[in-house]
């Protein structure tokens, strides 16, 4: 009988663990991660386009570490929780009733890190290049991993609305 409980405490936890999604795999080469993470923005000034960029990473609710718009440069990270409540309730739960400590990713520092540069064939013509990393804390407080963020969604998401944010940026100007 109490074999049969720890066997499936057992299958429980091997499926659930199951549910957990693995990091997305890296592109392929170096020019596809560049084209990933740097947009061309014309006639526009780079400060307006700084100015942009951090309103953007600021309704993302990041918070802005640097600003340096001489070398245009903008460095923003903000927290936010790893996995799902019910994955690391289960498996927390799973370790107590096995009777053995367990640490699930708790909590991520996600940073970005925005560098601007003139195009110098052409007047008013910027190239940004925004690039995400991420640092994941386990329920221990121990770092468990740190890495560049390739999904294409999140570099996507940033870019359209930083379209958004220059289209503002010269209406009102």
């Amino acid at each position: 009988m109490i074999q049969a409980y720890w066997s499936g405490l057992l299958i429980l936890g091997l499926s659930l663990l199951g549910c957990i999604q693995s990091s997305p795999s890296l592109p392929a080469t170096t020019l596809e991660t560049r084209a990933q993470q740097t947009r061309q923005f014309n006639n526009i000034s780079e400060t307006t386009l700084l100015t942009a960029t951090i309103a953007v990473l600021q309704d993302l609710g990041y918070t802005i570490e640097e600003s340096n718009k001489p070398l245009g440069i903008v460095t923003a990270a903000k927290r936010a929780t790893v996995g799902n409540a019910g994955e690391k309730f289960a498996l927390l739960a799973l370790g107590v009733a096995a009777g053995v400590h367990t640490s699930v990713e708790h909590q991520q520092l996600i940073r970005v890190t925005v560098v601007t540069q003139a195009t110098p064939a052409r007047a008013h013509t910027h190239q940004i290049r925004a690039t995400f990393q991420h640092e994941v804390w386990d329920t221990d407080g121990k770092r468990t991993r740190a890495e560049p963020i390739h999904r294409d969604s999140v570099y996507q998401d940033f870019f359209a609305k930083l379209s958004q944010a220059v289209f503002l940026e010269q209406t009102l100007a």
